[in-house]
């Protein structure tokens, strides 16, 4: 799952506010409502979105929070990487 903020401070404030989280995917879920975004992205793969951003949440452990913001053409990514296959 993955949100998209504006600017990097935003996505920081939403990072920590999920380090804190006893409930990480509640609070996640709370945290893209709040911003007005689903949040759901599916299953990706190679070629299907930007190799950069790929290759840090391929990096990722199952079931973790990304460090610190992808920066996107739109913006700002938070990711919570609940899989992987």
């Amino acid at each position: 799952v993955a949100m998209t903020f504006k600017t990097k401070d935003e996505a920081s404030k939403a990072i920590n506010r999920l380090k804190s989280a006893k409930d990480v995917s509640k609070e996640f879920s709370a945290i893209a409502k709040e911003s007005k975004q689903k949040g759901f992205i599916g299953w990706i793969g190679k070629g299907k979105v930007p190799a950069s951003f790929f290759s840090q949440l391929y990096a990722m452990k199952q079931n973790s929070l990304t460090a610190t913001p992808i920066k996107m053409d739109k913006g700002f990514v938070v990711a919570l990487l609940l899989e992987k296959k």
